[in-house]
């Protein structure tokens, strides 16, 4: 959004962009090592404990920062596809295995835009769904390219001179074939 329509952000965020991105996606301070030794806790019962406050949810990452250490933290990163506006929640637990803090509740606006891009991205899908997505978008490009061909034989058919269409006919006609095999050859051209 920001590439397209930056000027919003540009308007509400005198410092720039960073001040917008820092605002909209909040990151936790690394921890810093306090050189006391500490032993961790045990990462079944803080994954168990993460799962809990989640309600439900998996973990998809669990980092721990200054391991063996009394200022160690452990972040748990919650798997996106559990949910379909699914959010990449990061839940913070000190060296005892205590949650710290966890992500600020989301707002209407982001659990919209992380609905969409869900329903978009159908991260909540297993793969064989993908693929029956994925089929059923080939299936109606071909079923509009199909229509644009019919459409311009039926109605040559019915044109006062078929063998000597007239000139807007002849466009509509070269831009219909263009289209049909243009876009497909592009799309593979980006690969």
């Amino acid at each position: 959004m920001t590439l397209y329509m930056p000027w919003a952000v540009d308007a509400n965020y005198p410092g720039g962009r960073d001040a917008f991105f820092a605002e909209l996606f909040p990151r936790a301070e690394k921890a810093e090592a306090s050189g006391v030794a500490a032993t961790p806790p045990a990462l079944a019962e803080v994954l168990r404990r993460a799962e809990v406050q989640w309600g439900g949810g998996h973990a998809a990452s669990l980092q721990v920062e200054q391991p063996a250490d009394a200022a160690m933290r452990i972040r748990v990163r919650r798997q996106q596809g559990d949910q379909i506006a699914g959010a990449a929640d990061t839940l913070a637990f000190d060296a005892r295995g205590n949650l710290l803090d966890a992500a600020p509740p989301r707002s209407a606006a982001v659990i919209t835009r992380d609905g969409m891009i869900g329903l978009h991205a159908a991260r909540f899908a297993p793969t064989t769904m993908r693929w029956l997505f994925f089929l059923s978008g080939v299936a109606g490009t071909l079923m509009v390219a199909t229509g644009l061909v019919l459409w311009t034989v039926k109605r040559r058919t019915q044109l006062p001179d078929p063998a000597r269409p007239h000139l807007g006919f002849r466009i509509v006609e070269r831009l219909n074939i263009g289209f049909v095999t243009g876009l497909p050859v592009a799309m593979l051209a980006f690969l």
